[in-house]
């Protein structure tokens, strides 16, 4: 049964669940409560309304914040006027993102997202004409880019729906090399398995042989033991009737001839009764194992038969279900092909509608663009031309304003650094004082450590010396008293020399390796003493560095010294030398504050000039963005549209959706129909499981009754074996006959030699002796050989 260990059919069958894979539309999906509030916008009329009346409300309120700024009094410059130019259009487009926020709260999906048509990009609109081109470029590479991502997208899906393809050509590849295997795997445990009935059949044929030649050996040893007493009678007889006839008369020959005779007929007719009993014991015992043999062989034969027969149906079933479940994926993958197919031409509409409608919308937002730049440019030159004027009038006020502060700022620096040099000098002799009292403690400390390691190195010398006197008085006693032991020991065990030379060897040795161990010791203590008078001598060495060290830090402080006086009188000369000139950097300093004075009155009508011009700038930037919440008004109602026609759209993709929800529950309601169909089909697999455990008991029931015959073959050969005992021991009674019989022939001979000879008795019996013990070796080991041939050929048949 080990055939039906992989079968397919065997196996349950994987359940294909339905994949949501195949079918994408979470780019267009929207929920049926936003569809129904897009589909019905006029109940959102009264709440914008009211944030139109909100919104006209805030507009007073922002102007009146707005207004004090023109009345405070600061000191505006070119880079504030930029500062203030470029901060209003930011919070321009924060209340327009608030406001788009207010207006439209429904959710957009992020592929349908339309970038709003009015809202401008605040650093757009300040920037120059030059720049327009740049702009167009970075709207058309975001077109590219978008349209990128959308080949991208579909090469993706193309390439998804490939690898799906590929995936279950290969699965059905995978599946037949699969199925091919099992069929060679199957014809392999087919062909094992004839080859293992051509062995069993192998294997009787030889134990037929093999027990026939048993029973052949145990009649031929059976009618040599019956032969061996007859022969052995008539020998007797034989020899009887030869001293009968030497002692009868000659008229009584004719009757010794007679039984001579009847004696002989008697021998062939019991010679001829054997050889038939012995013929009719081998033509039992062979037909007995021809039965065996047949009996065996139908069994299994017919084993065979129902193993073929159950894996052939076994594999008529898994190729029938193979191919159904081919032409059933075929069938499937055709059919999800053709939806995905369908899936991706819809799709393309809408893309090609979406971006047809994009690229309206940017025409139109270019063309805003444009005219707005335009505008905006010459606003711009104009303005540059007087921030031009009014940069030179300022650059050359300011430059005279930075020669007076340099002048200032050299006088304030001069005066520090007169400041700061004494305070150095002061610092360097406090620091050239500490720095000697530190040396002084330092050449101290060393002198006193060198005092204390030179002692310490004289104490450590003197307790090494000591230790190893010690050791070396340690080691001379033990050797002492092991020298004591042995003289014991060998005046203990005098009588044991070689013992006694080994222990004093031994104990040489010993005496030789503390020798060598106290030599080694004493070279290691030697070793360590140099190390440490070598690291005493590298200590001295950098403490010598040290105060070389020290004595050159020494020179160099008086030579620091020596230039810092110098510095010191210097300074008092410069110092003197700057107090004479104090008074004219007194008078420069008055007439330059008087200069500031007026420059000051100057800056101030130049602010206030300023100031106008920055309320003309605001009240155009008003009357701009007026107009652009006018366009804003119109783009967001084009949006509305936009956004009505899009929730449409998604109503019908909800409907789709739904259609393909009822097709993929008709689906389902097929593949559990299948599934009933599996277990149908797995039922009638576990019934065909049943036969086969049937089967299998019936193949137990067989081979219990082959294990019955083998324990009947035993008990035959357990008779075999008692007849072969009776055998040995018919052979030991028939060994010692002969070997009587060999000794009586011998002393029979002895004695007529020993009659012929003229010797001496004595000698005559040293010559028997000597002759006869050969003769009766000889004799016993050719009846051992043969018995070792006969319980040779008794192993062999057991």
């Amino acid at each position: 049964m080990s055939s039906l260990k992989d079968a397919p059919s065997l196996s349950p069958t994987s359940r294909k669940g339905f994949s949501f894979a195949a079918i994408d539309y979470d780019d267009d999906y929207t929920g049926p409560v936003e569809t129904v509030e897009e589909i019905h916008p006029p109940s959102k009329s009264t709440s914008r309304s009211k944030k139109n009346k909100a919104r006209d409300s805030k507009k007073p309120k922002k102007n009146k914040g707005a207004a004090p700024v023109s009345e405070v009094d600061e000191p505006v410059s070119s880079s504030s006027v930029k500062k203030t130019s470029g901060s209003k259009p930011v919070a321009m487009s924060d209340n327009q993102g608030e406001d788009y926020a207010d207006d439209f709260e429904d959710p957009v999906d992020s592929d349908d997202y339309i970038p709003s048509v009015g809202t401008s990009p605040p650093a757009a609109a300040l920037r120059p004409v030059t720049k327009s081109k740049a702009l167009m470029a970075d709207v058309e590479a975001e077109e590219k880019r978008l349209y990128a991502t959308v080949q991208e997208q579909l090469r993706l899906e193309k390439e998804e729906v490939m690898q799906r393809i590929a995936k279950w050509e290969a699965d059905q590849a995978q599946k037949a090399e699969e199925m091919r295997r099992r069929e060679e795997e199957l014809k392999r445990q087919l062909a094992a398995q004839q080859q293992r009935e051509q062995e069993v059949k192998q294997r009787l044929s030889d134990l037929v042989e093999q027990q026939v030649s048993q029973h052949v050996a145990a009649a031929s040893a059976a009618g040599k033991a019956a032969a061996a007493p007859t022969n052995t009678a008539t020998h007797h007889a034989a020899a009887k009737a030869v001293e009968n006839d030497e002692t009868e008369d000659a008229d009584e020959q004719g009757t010794g001839v007679s039984r001579a005779e009847l004696q002989r007929r008697r021998r062939r007719e019991h010679e001829r009764a054997v050889s038939l009993r012995r013929a009719e014991e081998e033509e039992a015992a062979h037909a007995l194992f021809q039965r065996l043999a047949q009996d065996v062989r139908e069994v299994f034969h017919e084993l065979n038969l129902s193993v073929v027969a159950a894996e052939k149906e076994r594999l008529i079933k898994d190729e029938r279900y193979r191919r159904e479940r081919e032409l059933r994926d075929r069938r499937e993958d055709m059919t999800r092909a053709e939806k995905l197919e369908k899936e991706l031409k819809e799709r393309e509409e809408r893309e090609a509608k979406f971006w047809a409608m994009i690229e309206q919308r940017d025409e139109k937002f270019r063309t805003f663009l444009e005219e707005r730049m335009n505008k905006d440019e010459e606003e711009r030159e104009a303005r540059l031309r007087r921030d031009l004027e009014d940069r030179a009038t300022r650059l050359r006020n300011e430059r005279e304003l930075r020669e007076e502060m340099d002048k200032m700022e050299k006088e304030r620096r001069a005066k520090a650094e007169e400041e700061s040099r004494h305070h150095d000098g002061l610092v360097l002799t406090a620091q050239i004082e500490e720095v000697s009292a530190r040396y002084r403690a330092q050449l101290e400390e060393v002198r006193r450590q060198m005092e204390a390691d030179s002692l310490r190195k004289d104490e450590l010398q003197k307790a090494e010396l000591a230790m190893m006197a010690k050791r070396h008085e340690a080691a001379l006693e033990q050797l002492q008293r092991q020298h004591a032991q042995q003289l014991a020991t060998m005046d203990g065990h005098a009588g044991n020399v070689s013992r006694i030379e080994a222990l004093v060897a031994t104990m040489q040795e010993t005496m030789e390796a503390t020798k060598a161990m106290n030599e080694k010791l004493l070279a290691e203590r030697m070793s360590v003493l140099k190390q440490k008078e070598r690291q005493l001598d590298e200590r001295q060495a950098v403490l010598d560095a040290m105060v070389a060290e020290m004595k050159a830090n020494q020179e160099t402080v008086a030579a620091e010294r020596a230039r810092v006086a110098g510095l010191y009188a210097k300074f008092e000369l410069a110092l003197s030398s700057f107090s004479k000139n104090s008074e004219e950097d007194r008078r420069t300093f008055r007439e330059a504050h008087a200069h500031y004075d007026t420059l000051r009155q100057q800056a101030e009508k130049d602010r206030r000039l300023m100031l106008g011009e920055v309320a003309q700038e605001r009240k155009l930037l008003e009357q701009q963005f007026e107009e652009f919440l006018a366009k804003k008004m119109e783009a967001m109602a084009e949006l509305q549209n936009e956004r009505i026609s899009i929730a449409r759209e998604r109503a019908e993709a909800s409907m789709v959706r739904e259609r393909q929800n009822r097709d993929e529950t008709d689906l389902l309601k097929a593949l559990r129909s299948r599934e009933e169909e599996y277990k149908m089909k797995l039922e009638s697999i576990e019934s065909d499981r049943a036969t086969a455990c049937h089967m299998k008991d019936e193949h137990k029931r067989l081979c219990d009754a082959a294990a019955a015959e083998r324990q009947a073959l035993r008990q035959e050969r357990e008779k075999f074996e008692l007849e072969k005992k009776e055998l040995l021991s018919r052979f030991e009674a028939i060994r010692r006959q002969a070997e009587d019989a060999a000794s009586s022939q011998e002393r029979l001979r002895i004695q007529l030699m020993g009659d012929r000879s003229d010797a001496l008795d004595g000698n005559g019996a040293a010559v028997g002796l000597l002759r006869g013990g050969p003769l009766v070796c000889n004799a016993a080991s050719r009846f051992q050989m043969d018995l070792a041939r006969q319980r040779a050929v008794l192993q062999n048949i057991s």
